[in-house]
């Protein structure tokens, strides 16, 4: 018999290693690109699954156009464990939210003496996400 772990170290310790011994057992462990073997990929896994579920309930077709706004919505989610959002982690920053940018170049335009209304900035806004959009498109097609 073997059984597969993640390595962890609760699993390295006499106590087991005996206890394996007396069932012939050997122990194995998984990279930590197997998601099953791995147990906080795993877990991360599960929860973008169930936010990814929650958003497609009406049509399960479109579900690669929701996961960049499922991902995203992840990614900026303070954590209990942490207390902070990953993409703090992996940017050193906090992630600045789309209302937030629009609010900025309005003002940022205002100040420069630029008369901007706010459907043209909204137009500008939805152009560059549309152009986003459209290269990650391109790119998931390769």
């Amino acid at each position: 018999m073997r059984i597969l772990t993640n390595n962890g170290l609760s699993i390295k310790n006499q106590e087991v290693h005996d206890l394996l011994g007396q069932y012939s057992a050997r122990l194995g462990t998984s990279t930590p690109y197997y998601p099953q073997g791995n147990g906080q990929v795993e877990a991360t896994n599960k929860t973008l699954v169930r936010m990814l579920s929650k958003t497609v309930a009406d049509n399960q077709k479109d579900w690669i156009e929701k996961l960049s706004k499922t991902l995203w919505a992840y990614h900026i989610t303070i954590k209990k464990s942490t207390q902070v959002m990953p993409y703090s982690l992996v940017y050193g920053q906090e992630a600045v939210l789309p209302a937030k940018i629009w609010a900025i170049s309005a003002r940022l335009a205002f100040a420069m003496g630029k008369k901007v209304k706010p459907k043209d900035m909204d137009r500008l806004l939805t152009d560059k996400l549309k152009a986003i959009d459209e290269i990650r498109d391109m790119t998931m097609r390769k």
